[in-house]
């Protein structure tokens, strides 16, 4: 199975996080991140949570729907992505 990688999409995120189609949220250094808030006030609404692996402890980040850390920069490392297995793909 061939891994694809994505620009980031709410309603397909949603539907990796709730187990409907096979993939990760990740940002594009490729740490995976658990969404736990898809509605929160402000101009980033979804609210996902990472392990971080130097600390030993749990982070949270906030992004825009369209899954910037950063609205205004073009790129950004942090920014999320959607990483799926191309049999997934067909379920998209």
């Amino acid at each position: 199975m061939k891994t694809v990688t994505i620009p980031f999409d709410l309603e397909i995120a949603k539907k990796i996080q709730n187990g409907e189609v096979e993939g990760r949220i990740v940002n594009k250094a490729g740490t995976e991140f658990e969404i736990v808030k898809w509605n929160a006030k402000g101009d980033y609404p979804i609210v996902g949570i990472f392990f971080n692996e130097e600390t030993g402890i749990s982070q949270g980040l906030s992004f825009t729907n369209k899954g910037k850390y950063i609205k205004d920069r073009v790129l950004d490392i942090d920014d999320l992505c959607l990483l799926y297995t191309s049999d997934a793909a067909d379920e998209l």
